[in-house]
């Protein structure tokens, strides 16, 4: 994947659409687990990787492009948020048994006489992990054993028992049957956390990857009830409409209500979580509890949980804790080495469009920066080098633009649907506000056969596949993207050439008051597996290239029809009203760095077979610790994040 990812930032536009069909669908999942809606999952999927493909200038270790993409999706999850261990493994065996065999008479005694047919040691590694929970190190420690000798007694006790269970009760335990009783028996489990009212139906009912998710959607709306269980029957993540009501009770009411519902899941939890910080909104408050070591929360434990004013859990999501937590180093490396390497780095200019809403800037619109790399950076608690040692400044391909050709425009078509090429036998199936001002519209063909399981699998299969989907201003109507899921092929074999001047040709005839800004890269001639090429187009403004905001489409050779479009986020109404003013000296924009200071946190190392929390030190500003984006290079002041 590191190839495709190094291609992408070099601007292949064919490694981008084979990054996003490679991470697409645990991004959803992901995402589905923060919103708890479908709709809004797969609009902030989409919103990642425009996001992604947007600033992928930044990501400069090509390894690091699941764990970047990942942190963007959560980032992107909190900012929509804003708008708007376990049951006993054997017991359960036992439980399926006995439904398998309509008995209800029948008691653990079976189980027992299992478990005293095994060797002592056997016995011990199954009694220590099933019934006491202790983990596999944990049993290697106090039996004395390697920790290979505990995985072999664990793997050959659970099939001894098994069958001397089959042999007790003269039957086999077919595993299709075992996993249906399992998750009819979690279905029940996740029934008690809510009441589903009748015009909800189940429409996820999975059980895969050691996990149970449900999911009842009103099927006039997006909203639902969700829980996600481990196999084991222990709640990883619930969440459910609000009611409304006149009930309001205070905050100090919410927090006792919070961790009750915490410690009612994990009893121990408050033994390890620490109340990091409490999010007041209109309908709800949310709790976050993070498991500090040092001072400072671990990145990978956590768990937030929503409270409505009437004290109604909302949303709850556990992201587990560690009884084994990282020891804080006893030397640490100056704050001042970090720093120096702050401002010994190399700064450049560049022009970006910065939203008030999530940068520390007056009004939205076009900024000049000073922008480094380095402030993205993290850096070893330890010895304050690079945390990753491979970490180099990588000398991207160089990009070749050229003016944008002067083309005719086309006559321009009436409706979306006809400028898209959706055809009369595709229907609407989703429309919904995405944000804002812009609409998502999907359409798709009327003949679509919807799967008969409810897996999570299939959830998504009949939300993407053989679909079409736009997202349209709605003020002005014009057309801010699209997507063709479903395949398309015809008996053209139109050449490179050709389908850059369809590309031309399209946004001159619908976007053509954003041509005089616009510049053509110079792109090698190819075409994907799906017969499809990719053109890209930047907005160019007072000799700056604008970071991040382009045209990118997709033509198909057999057809000629645009498969994908992806327009600027930028208006032109911004474009136009940006002026150009004298530059500050780099020396002299550099005294705003003087705010900025090398900050602590723990952060996961993925370099390792287990991911394992290591200490780090970023940048942030001295008082609030908001991330730095670069420095206004006409005013000198510092811009920062807001998220």
């Amino acid at each position: 994947m590191t190839d495709l990812v190094t291609k992408a930032i070099a601007g292949n536009a064919e490694a981008i659409e084979q990054l996003v069909h490679m991470h697409k669908p645990n991004l959803i999942a992901s995402a589905f687990s923060y919103m708890k809606n479908y709709e809004e999952a797969q609009d902030i999927v989409q919103e990642t990787f425009l996001n992604a493909f947007q600033s992928l200038h930044h990501l400069k270790e090509p390894k690091y492009f699941s764990t970047w993409l990942y942190k963007i999706l959560i980032r992107q999850c909190f900012s929509t948020l804003n708008q708007q261990k376990r049951t006993r493994l054997i017991q359960t065996e036992l439980q399926q048994l006995q439904l398998l065999q309509q008995d209800e008479s029948t008691t653990y005694d079976h189980l027992y006489e299992a478990l005293e047919s095994l060797r002592q040691d056997y016995q011990t590694a199954l009694l220590l992990h099933y019934f006491y929970d202790f983990k596999l190190h944990e049993i290697a420690a106090m039996t004395n054993k390697p920790l290979n000798t505990v995985k072999i007694q664990l793997h050959r006790a659970r099939i001894q028992v098994k069958k001397q269970l089959e042999t007790m009760s003269k039957s086999s335990i077919k595993q299709q049957d075992v996993n249906k009783m399992l998750k009819e028996q979690l279905k029940n489990a996740a029934l008690k956390f809510f009441t589903i009212p009748a015009k909800y139906e189940l429409c996820i009912d999975d059980l895969e990857n050691e996990k149970a998710v449900f999911y009842w959607k009103d099927a006039n709306s997006e909203e639902g009830y969700y829980v996600e269980l481990d196999i084991h029957g222990k709640l990883l993540s619930l969440s459910q409409p609000p009611i409304t009501t006149n009930i309001r009770i205070s905050v100090e009411d919410q927090q006792r209500l919070a961790e009750q519902f915490l410690t009612s899941q994990y009893v121990e939890a408050l033994d390890y979580f620490t109340l990091s910080k409490v999010t007041e909104n209109e309908d709800r408050t949310r709790f976050q509890f993070e498991q500090v070591i040092g001072g400072y929360p671990l990145a990978g434990f956590y768990c937030s949980i929503e409270i409505a004013l009437n004290g109604e859990v909302l949303d709850f999501n556990f992201r587990g804790y560690t009884k084994s937590p990282p020891h804080l180093p006893e030397n640490l490396a100056q704050t001042e080495t970090v720093l120096d390497k702050l401002f010994e780095s190399d700064w450049t200019v560049i022009l970006s469009y910065l939203s008030s809403e999530l940068y520390t800037v007056p009004t939205s619109g076009l900024y000049v920066l000073y922008e480094s790399p380095i402030v993205y950076r993290t850096f070893n608690a330890m010895t304050g080098a690079y945390t990753y040692e491979s970490e180099q400044d990588e000398e991207a391909e160089k990009e070749v633009f050229s003016p944008f050709p002067i083309v005719t425009p086309n006559v321009r078509e009436e409706t979306i649907e006809a400028i898209i090429g959706v055809n009369p036998s595709m229907e609407i199936v989703r429309q919904s506000e995405v944000e804002q001002g812009e609409q998502s519209i999907v359409w798709r063909e009327k003949d679509w056969q919807t799967p008969n399981d409810k897996s999570m699998n299939s959830f998504i299969h009949d939300r993407f596949e053989q679909t079409v989907k736009a997202r349209i201003n709605v003020s002005t109507n014009q057309l801010k993207g699209f997507v063709w899921f479903k395949k398309r092929t015809g008996d053209l074999d139109l050449t490179f050439e050709a389908c850059r001047k369809i590309a031309v040709s399209f946004i001159t005839t619908y976007y053509f008051e954003y041509v005089p800004y616009l510049q053509m890269k110079l792109e090698k001639p190819s075409f994907n597996e799906l017969h499809r090429a990719f053109f890209t187009f930047s907005i160019a403004v007072d000799g700056h290239r604008l970071e991040g905001e382009l045209f990118l489409l997709s033509i198909n050779k057999t057809t000629g029809h645009i498969d994908m479009l992806m327009t600027p986020r930028v208006e032109i109404s911004a474009i136009d009203a940006y002026t150009s003013a004298p530059l500050l000296e780099l020396s002299e924009a550099k005294h705003a760095l003087k705010d900025v200071d090398a900050f602590l946190e723990w952060a996961k190392n993925y370099d390792s077979d287990e991911p394992q929390e290591i200490l780090n030190y970023s940048f942030g500003h001295y008082e609030t610790k908001q991330s730095i984006k670069g420095i206004n290079a006409v005013t000198g002041e510092l811009i920062l994040t807001k998220y």
